[in-house]
């Protein structure tokens, strides 16, 4: 699974309604922005401005993005993150939908919230949180995947009320460092992966103050 889809499991309800969780949009399209740079679809220059490349990805919900990019022709990492445009929640959930894996209660016009997405394979989740605890507790080596899940979790203060109950023995402030000492050890093994680790480096600051910008103002 892509990041974003992974991300999205995580930060949807059994009921199919969002986590509880301010930042939650900006999690998800902070998945999605390193989906496509994993998959060489986008670059970002010196002064932190992305653009679409000539590599249009074959997946649906990075076609989309890609399409959006080259429409929208956004600036800077920080306005990417913010626009609404750039949720990929919807697509998400469509191509869940197309492969059977997830049932759209589409919402009345009077009900709050919009429409339920409700995975009908629940498995999808159950192996993410099994995989991030093992991480965490150090039991299985981290993937770039896996720590750029965590780490995008991290910067939006979501890692610990999402993941609390897949490791019970760890404290929020435990489970901060943890995730901070696993950022150090991660190898990076192809040239994609390395160039998501400088980004990250750069970036996460950016994305921690969308997150609390957001939440200023929900």
């Amino acid at each position: 699974m892509l990041i974003c889809q992974e991300m999205f499991l995580l930060l949807t309800k059994d009921n199919g309604k969002k986590e509880v969780l301010s930042n939650n949009e900006t999690a998800l399209r902070a998945g999605l922005f390193s989906d496509l740079l994993l998959h060489e679809a986008v670059a970002i220059t010196a002064k932190n401005k992305v653009h679409a490349t000539d590599k249009k990805p074959e997946h649906p919900v990075l076609a989309w993005a890609w399409d959006s990019l080259h429409e929208h022709r956004t600036g800077s990492v920080k306005t990417l993150l913010q626009a609404r445009w750039f949720s990929p929640r919807e697509k998400i959930a469509q191509d869940f939908q197309d492969r059977g894996q997830l049932e759209i209660e589409d919402s009345a016009w009077w009900q709050l919230g919009g429409d339920r997405y409700i995975m009908t394979d629940t498995a999808l989740e159950d192996e993410v949180r099994e995989r991030l605890a093992a991480v965490l507790d150090g039991t299985q080596n981290p993937s770039t995947k896996d720590m750029i899940i965590l780490d995008i979790l991290r910067e939006v203060n979501g890692a610990y009320p999402l993941l609390k109950e897949d490791a019970p023995e760890m404290k929020r402030r435990e489970m901060r460092n943890r995730i901070k000492e696993l950022k150090q050890q991660v190898e990076y093994d192809d040239a994609a992966a390395s160039a998501v680790k400088t980004i990250l480096q750069e970036t996460t600051a950016i994305i921690a103050a969308v997150a609390v910008s957001t939440a200023g103002t929900t």
